[in-house]
């Protein structure tokens, strides 16, 4: 599923960002580095959880140096131990610790001893359904994880697409709106001066030019909105870090490109969908890991101490030995039965769960469709919409041709049929934000 996710996006950068540009500029974004930088950060923190049945090895070093002011040094003392853990089936737990003393000091010959211990713990209660539970939680543990990182990095690159989409296609739109806007406005200042000569000739009413003048100002206030969004669509596309991407497009061939992206990718599943039953497993996990302490347990183990010697190796004929045993049986939670108990339930919680979350997917997945259906239609009506005007721009053309209609009859009609052709370019945009929003 990564792979596939990464070689669309690469298809996406191909057909969607300037030919010009190198592929860095769309992967140096802030939003691209955000989720990379967290995705990288995530994987170490789980790195652990990948070596659940791996040893555990651990050095540790302690070092003394005694002396006093008139003959410096007097004593030398190290302890270098090497501790093993390895993980068994069940949450049983073996440790190995080997131990050196070496010391060296002016009353006594250099001189060291080692010791030796093995121990084993695991669970009183131990049943194969409590052994698999617990065998499940070390194999899958980090493979769950690392998926749910993998797919949080992807949701944050598809948010970020689809935010970059958004405000790229609405900064387009409100650009060219604003030019035939500005155009609009010249030619309704042109009308207004033909309306008021034409009140001086006494051939039109004061009604008629209070009309035109309402008209022009009720246009102007509409431009005076659409600079206020235009602003606002520059500010969010600035915060993106993509305006310098977007110096060769319009909106038409925008879309058009992303469209093709969004051929190309189709999705069997969502992310979003795939993550809430990840993190009903994570929490499923996290909740074994917390309770395990509560079970009851028994350990044992045995170690060897060795005199101190100054041969080349210690004689563990005269060495120390013993053997340890131990109990931990939690009363309060009723000998551990009910942190056994409270295991199962929450499995069980948590499978409810996952049968509620896949209805309310269904579902979800309807209101996508039902949404893509939804703006399908609105571009048709759009894409029918600027027809008419085209249409009604070419009637206005031959009428202009043979003289019964006036050139500024056709440059309104001109500039009427580019808007709604905006227009229609924007509905797309917002099919396309739709599609790619369902991720």
């Amino acid at each position: 599923m990564k792979k596939i996710s990464f070689l669309y996006l690469f298809l996406c950068l191909h057909f969607s960002l300037n030919a010009q540009k190198k592929d860095a500029d769309f992967f140096s974004l802030p939003f691209v580095q955000e989720a990379k930088t967290l995705h990288d950060f995530e994987l170490k923190n789980i790195s652990g959880c990948s070596l659940f049945y791996a040893p555990d090895i651990n050095l540790y070093v302690n070092a003394d140096f005694n002396g006093d002011f008139e003959d410096n040094f007097t004593l030398f003392r190290g302890v270098p131990t090497v501790k093993i853990t390895q993980n068994l089936p069940g949450i049983a737990k073996l440790q190995c610790l080997l131990s050196a003393e070496f010391s060296d000091s002016k009353e006594d010959d250099f001189k060291y001893s080692l010791s030796q211990s093995v121990s084993l713990s695991f669970p009183l209660i131990n049943t194969p359904g409590y052994i698999k539970l617990f065998h499940n939680y070390g194999m899958n543990n980090y493979k769950i994880r690392k998926k749910n990182s993998d797919i949080s990095y992807l949701l944050s690159l598809n948010k970020g697409v689809c935010r970059l989409v958004s405000e790229a296609g609405n900064y387009l739109y409100y650009k060219r709106m604003l030019r035939l806007y500005e155009e609009k406005l010249s030619l309704l200042e042109q009308q207004t001066d033909d309306y008021e000569k034409l009140f001086v000739l006494g051939k039109i009413n004061a009604i008629n030019v209070h009309d035109q003048i309402s008209e022009k100002l009720k246009f102007i206030q509409e431009k005076v909105e659409l600079q206020g969004k235009y602003i606002a669509a520059e500010k969010s596309l600035m915060e993106l870090g993509a305006e310098e991407l977007l110096l060769e497009f319009d909106l038409k061939s925008f879309v058009e490109k992303w469209k093709e992206y969004c051929n190309l990718y189709h999705r069997e599943s969502f992310l979003k969908d795939e993550q809430n039953l990840l993190a009903l497993d994570i929490n499923h996990f996290s909740y074994v890991e917390s309770v395990s302490s509560s079970i009851p347990s028994f350990s044992a183990g045995f170690s060897i101490n060795s005199p101190y010697s100054q041969q080349d190796f210690p004689d563990f004929s005269q060495a120390n030995w013993n053997i340890n045993v131990a109990f931990n049986i939690p009363l309060k939670q009723k000998a551990g039965l009910n942190a056994i108990d409270s295991m199962v339930i929450h499995k069980n919680m948590t499978l409810l769960e996952k049968q509620k979350l896949l209805r309310s997917q269904k579902s979800s997945k309807q209101e996508r469709e039902g949404y893509v259906l939804l703006y399908d239609s609105y571009c048709k009506t759009m894409q029918n919409a600027s027809n008419l005007e085209k249409n009604r721009l070419d009637s206005y053309t031959e009428l202009n041709k043979a003289g019964k209609l006036s050139d500024f009859d056709l440059k309104l009609q001109e500039n009427n049929s580019e808007i709604y052709d905006n227009y229609a370019d924007y509905a797309e945009l917002q099919l396309l934000v739709t599609l790619l929003s369902c991720y």
